[in-house]
């Protein structure tokens, strides 16, 4: 069944270029490997159909913000990158008042180069992958790069990367101790970037590092080490001047993500390539044969497939995954990324879009005693529902307990999506 997109004034933008050199053994992202350079070239050219397809459909909106990501887009040589990274920008019609263009990179394959092709297609912030600066810990991950990679790397940026930049930090390695999570803090604290994301390793079934675990080669760490080493590296980072602005997310003043947030507060967004998810809004039909809710404007999560049938057939034609999001899986969904972030939920969007007024957010508070009793007072009486540091670190048991109490929660009508003004 054909989708009738409504056009928007404005959207936001993730690539998918899932192509690694080889895979790092905690990663479940869907990528390839051992991709030759026709078939990169192939994938490209399909993104930048599929960029225009969109652009036409939803009548040309702004741009705020793009995010390149994988996979690993700094494998690609950089005058194939330049060139790929140039007809998006043609293709989507951007202007100079995108806010923010994001790619990531692994620090085996920052070059002079591939900053320079950066740059010059308009990209100001850089993603990098370090994870850890150890090199035993970096082996049990199946990262490529070492140490003296990683150095290399941010000297090339220092020197010769004009934008912004954020890095990526883990904790709860394997075999990682205090120790080597000071001397990653010590070692991050003299590249000082903008922006860190700080991840506690989640071992995900199914990945190397988890058959690992399970045959008994490798030994993972007690989980109450996990949690205190993580709550250290945050310490660090709030005494060195970061701003814990999300969950997994510190930023120095004015250096937090702009892309982000779009996926924070819900917001509609476009995913381009291969295994791309996006959410977008869409108008409804029938479906047999009723018509309930036909004509509502709802927002449909469409998730593109595998690269072999994405390549098969044209933009129009790709068999993409829908799912039409009900209004208490958006609601959750808005609690459940809303209360990672120090802003929280507000209570002006709250009663937009879903019609929740003060009696409803009482109503709540008082049956979900975890939000409850970690909700931020002082946040709540400027309109907003924000956990305390100590939610943050414990989110995701309050939202298994929220999201019980959510389905006794009565809505006043549809959610309207989008409210207000634009998508804010």
């Amino acid at each position: 069944m054909p989708i009738t997109f409504v056009p928007v004034p404005d959207i936001s933008v993730y690539v998918h270029v899932p192509f690694c050199r080889s895979r790092c053994s905690y990663c479940d992202f869907y990528f390839e490997v051992g991709a030759g350079s026709s078939l990169i070239a192939r994938a490209l050219d399909r993104i930048l159909d599929e960029a225009a397809w969109f652009a036409e459909r939803l009548e040309g909106p702004r741009i705020r913000t793009i995010y390149v990501g994988g996979g690993t887009p700094s494998l690609i040589p950089a005058p194939e990158l330049g060139r790929f990274l140039e007809a998006l920008r043609h293709a989507l019609g951007l202007s100079a008042s995108v806010h923010e263009w994001t790619i990531e990179a692994n620090p085996e394959s920052v070059s002079d180069e591939f900053l320079a092709a950066a740059a010059a297609a308009g990209v100001d912030r850089l993603s990098l992958g370090i994870q850890t600066f150890q090199n035993e810990l970096l082996r049990r991950l199946g990262r490529r790069a070492n140490a003296d990679a990683i150095g290399t790397a941010l000297e090339a940026i220092a020197t010769g990367w004009q934008g912004r930049l954020t890095v990526d930090l883990m904790t709860g390695i394997p075999g990682q101790t205090r120790q080597a999570l000071d001397d990653d803090l010590a070692r991050l604290r003299n590249a000082r970037p903008g922006h860190v994301s700080l991840y506690s390793l989640t071992v995900e079934q199914g990945t190397p590092l988890s058959l690992a675990i399970d045959r008994g080669r490798v030994a993972p760490l007690p989980q109450d080490e996990q949690d205190r080493l993580w709550v250290d590296a945050r310490d660090r980072l709030l005494s060195s001047g970061y701003r814990w602005y999300e969950v997994s997310n510190f930023a120095l003043p004015g250096e937090e993500s702009v892309h982000n947030p779009v996926y924070w507060r819900s917001e509609p967004y476009v995913g381009l390539g291969p295994g791309a998810v996006g959410t977008v809004p869409v108008r409804t039909v029938p479906v047999h044969g009723s018509a309930v809710n036909a004509g509502r404007v709802v927002p449909a999560r469409l998730t593109n497939p595998d690269l072999a049938a994405y390549l098969a057939g044209s933009a129009s034609e790709t068999t993409r995954e829908v799912e039409y999001l009900d209004d208490r899986t958006l609601l959750f969904e808005h609690f459940m990324l809303g209360l990672r972030t120090a802003q929280g939920v507000t209570m002006d969007r709250l009663a937009a879009v879903f019609g929740l007024d003060a009696c409803a957010v009482e109503w709540l508070l008082r049956r979900c005693g975890a939000l409850g009793e970690r909700v931020d007072r002082e946040a709540l009486e400027m309109g907003r529902i924000a956990l305390d540091d100590e939610g943050r670190v414990r989110v995701n048991g309050i939202l298994v307990a929220l999201a019980e109490v959510l389905d006794d929660l009565e809505l006043s009508g549809p959610a309207r999506w989008p409210a207000g003004d634009g998508w804010h």
